[in-house]
């Protein structure tokens, strides 16, 4: 009698694991973005500064690189005032402290990458270049697509030079 105590107590937890892994809220949090550094790092409105992983657009400031202002303006345009999820993958944060996340205009589970992720957004648009960074490699292959794509039909940065104007990424270092 004891140990059908004991299989019902596991079977219990082991219905209950699954059932906050299929509904709970996984590795997103939803955010307010309070301003855009450019167009791969924003502020959200707990003060926290998020570098937008997968993903590098030309820089802006000090050394202003081509299509650096436009890439920090089309990020403004989709991103300042949005209420966002964060989707973490593997690391929580850079170097420099700043946390490490996608981006999702919408809820991640009822989201499509190539309309809803910004970061696959920003590359479909040739705002930005692959940049990853092991073990954070969650879209990768799919971020190598829309790029290779947006490189082929010379959108953004792709239109002032086929090599891009920023530091990129690119696995085994072909494209």
């Amino acid at each position: 009698m004891k140990s059908k105590g004991n299989y019902f107590i596991l079977f219990l937890i082991l219905v209950l694991t699954t059932w906050v892994s299929l509904h709970g809220k996984g590795n997103y949090e939803s955010v307010r973005i309070t301003r855009v550094i450019d167009g791969d790092t924003v502020v959200v409105d707990n003060n926290e500064k998020v570098r937008i992983i997968g993903m590098n657009t030309p820089e802006v400031g000090k050394r202003t690189e081509p299509y650096g202002e436009e890439a920090k303006e089309f990020a403004t345009h989709i991103l300042l005032g949005k209420d966002v999820y964060l989707e973490k993958d593997v690391s929580d944060r850079d170097k420099y402290g700043r946390l490490l996340r996608h981006i999702w205009l919408k809820d991640p589970k009822k989201g499509i990458l190539e309309e809803d992720n910004y970061g696959a957004i920003a590359l479909k648009e040739g705002y930005a270049q692959v940049y990853t960074f092991p073990p954070d490699v969650k879209y990768e292959k799919k971020y190598l697509e829309i790029s290779r794509k947006a490189r082929e039909e010379r959108k953004g940065l792709w239109g002032i030079n086929i090599n891009g104007t920023t530091r990129g990424e690119v696995p085994g270092g072909q494209f």
